[in-house]
């Protein structure tokens, strides 16, 4: 049964004997009704109070729960990215390793290419250096051999060249000179020096060693393969004169003293 102050205060008693003073009853349930009614009223206070309260709580849990939701998303935000971070750096890594992988394998290819050269470049210089020996001594020993036939073509011009101009009027007594077995000796002398002569022009108008059959092998590849720039100086050095001919260039015939016609006269 609820009560409220009203019924408190309404409330009747029935009489009997040796009953208690209505008055000091009715004074005590004043007093029970007042109370009474201010703890209803504490209790709905604290009722309207609990209920605020309820409700900032729910607000709270809410506040928690979001909290809670975004703590989680941050973390799982922090921990992608350290994932993605860490996948990067290592792509990073494995692209500068191969980076650096093939550039010291193209220094190491680079390097072996050099030496490579170096070494051909040595073997070149020494066959250069026989052939240029070669081609000098052969020059020197053909200028050698020829040295004594161009003094002796030379006294011998001397000598037809004074013989002629003693009669070089004389018709008949320069017919008798070609008769004479001296100055046919003479003049036979002369055109063997002469031939050997035109054969030492032919000689020194040899191809040049550089250019010649041994070294096509080589050149050729080395237009296959393409001359790295270091060779670029040599190769240009090999092809010699532009006109394409010897080394050297070949003796020019030297001109007699005279020539003789077929007739006898001379010029």
């Amino acid at each position: 049964m609820n009560l409220t102050p009203l019924d408190i205060r309404k409330a009747t008693f029935r009489r009997v004997l040796r009953g208690v003073d209505a008055e000091e009853v009715g004074a005590f349930l004043e007093v029970v009704a007042e109370n009474y009614e201010r703890v209803i009223q504490d209790h709905a206070k604290i009722n309207e109070r609990v209920s605020g309260l309820e409700d900032r709580i729910r607000h709270y849990e809410g506040m928690e729960k979001f909290l809670q939701q975004s703590m989680l998303t941050a973390e799982q935000l922090v921990s992608d990215a350290k994932d993605a971070s860490r996948q990067k750096s290592e792509k990073c890594i494995e692209e500068a390793q191969r980076r650096a992988e093939r550039i010291l394998e193209d220094s190491r290819e680079r390097l072996r290419s050099l030496s490579r050269g170096v070494r051909e470049l040595e073997s070149r210089k020494g066959l250069y250096v026989e052939r240029f020996r070669s081609l000098l001594e052969s020059h020197l020993r053909i200028l050698e051999e020829h040295e004594e036939d161009l003094d002796e073509i030379e006294n011998l011009g001397v000598e037809v060249s004074k013989l002629l101009s003693q009669d070089a009027g004389d018709q008949a007594d320069g017919d008798d000179l070609m008769e004479d077995p001296v100055v046919l000796e003479s003049l036979e002398s002369f055109n063997q020096g002469e031939i050997g002569l035109a054969q030492n022009a032919e000689a020194l108008s040899m191809p040049h060693p550089l250019t010649g059959p041994a070294m096509e092998s080589s050149g050729d590849r080395h237009s296959e393969e393409g001359n790295p720039p270091y060779l670029a100086e040599l190769e240009a050095d090999e092809q010699g004169p532009e006109d394409g001919g010897s080394f050297f260039p070949p003796r020019v015939r030297r001109q007699g003293f005279f020539d003789i016609k077929a007739d006898g006269e001379t010029e």
